[in-house]
């Protein structure tokens, strides 16, 4: 009687997938929990029936308030704006003007591009951003557009930050090496760094059974609960733990739950915001470092910052009440 949308490498071209499963979820008045799309759009007037929980994925205001906040606190004032060129790049680099401007007038936006999805050269890109003299490059670039943006950037010899959802990929930092990969900005709803003292203990835990798997789930790749890795396991979390306390399964005894349901999970409080079911909860970034703790060929997390949730809430665009 539940649906969720998968985790995948190729997330963000996904959201005409989440749609649809959206229009089958109202249809057949089922649950549909989405832990991976993050379009404004899926939540918006149109788009949102109440069916639909987006749980600890964040929409795409979400990301650059959360993405701006971190950078008002810190000396970088020049940004280039270098992300896909469809919808979701577009939407990011728009809301990311927009938060900049508010929250940090000082700074700049001194370049601006889109590349098509599975890029192979950025070089003409990565000239111009050279030339620009730009402190830092803001993507949301996923899959192999992230692995080529950062592997070619550092044999362009540019030691210029790259910050995105991504940047913490373990086989690219690998690659590139682990001094090459120190001082990018990773941002995520979750990070295995976070210090509490479950998500300690449910670090410690992933990494014994990751010692159990067998290929290709004993790589690198899956040592720790990165990213979506355990930001999905928390939504399972949530959704078992309203289902136990509906008693059932039945969708709309879920919603009266779920609707407005305070939850503490092993980061912090999350809370769903009964209007557009949007968990709302605090957003995670964290310079890479190295050496560290966790990987000892590539660069990984170092000190982790939170962006409350209080400075990070987008509003409610589907007119609810």
């Amino acid at each position: 009687t539940l649906s969720s949308s998968s985790a995948a490498s190729d997330v963000y071209k996904r959201q005409h997938i989440t749609l649809v499963a959206q229009m089958m979820a109202a249809l057949h008045k089922k649950v549909f929990m989405n832990y991976c799309s993050y379009s404004d759009l899926l939540l918006d007037e149109k788009n949102w029936n109440p069916y639909v929980f987006q749980v600890m994925a964040p929409n795409t205001t979400q990301w650059t308030l959360a993405h701006v906040q971190f950078f008002t606190k810190r000396p970088e004032k020049k940004f280039y704006l270098l992300c896909q060129d469809y919808a979701y790049g577009h939407a990011y680099a728009e809301t990311f003007k927009a938060a900049l401007k508010k929250h940090k007038p000082g700074a700049q936006i001194v370049g601006e591009d889109f590349f098509p999805l599975f890029a192979k050269d950025f070089a003409p890109y990565l000239t111009k951003i050279k030339a620009s003299g730009a402190d830092v490059i803001v993507t949301q670039a996923w899959a192999a557009d992230n692995e080529n943006l950062v592997k070619q950037s550092r044999q362009f010899g540019m030691k210029i930050p790259i910050t995105s959802i991504y940047v913490d990929e373990t086989n690219t930092l690998k690659a590139i090496g682990g001094p090459a990969g120190a001082g990018m900005v990773v941002m995520q709803s979750y990070i295995p760094a976070i210090n509490t003292p479950l998500n300690r203990k449910f670090v410690e835990l992933w990494n014994k059974q990751w010692g159990k798997w067998s290929k290709p789930y004993n790589t690198e790749l899956y040592k720790w609960p990165v990213g979506f890795l355990g930001s999905s396991a928390i939504s399972q979390y949530w959704l078992f733990d309203v289902i136990k306390r509906a008693g059932t399964t039945n969708s709309e005894k879920i919603i009266k739950i779920w609707e407005g349901d305070k939850y503490q999970s092993i980061i912090g409080p999350l809370y769903m915001r009964p209007q557009d079911h949007l968990a709302l909860g605090d957003i995670f970034l964290s310079e890479l470092v190295f050496p560290n703790k966790w990987f000892e060929q590539s660069a990984s997390w170092g000190k982790v910052v939170a962006i409350p949730q209080a400075l990070c809430t987008p509003p409610v665009i589907n007119g609810r009440k």
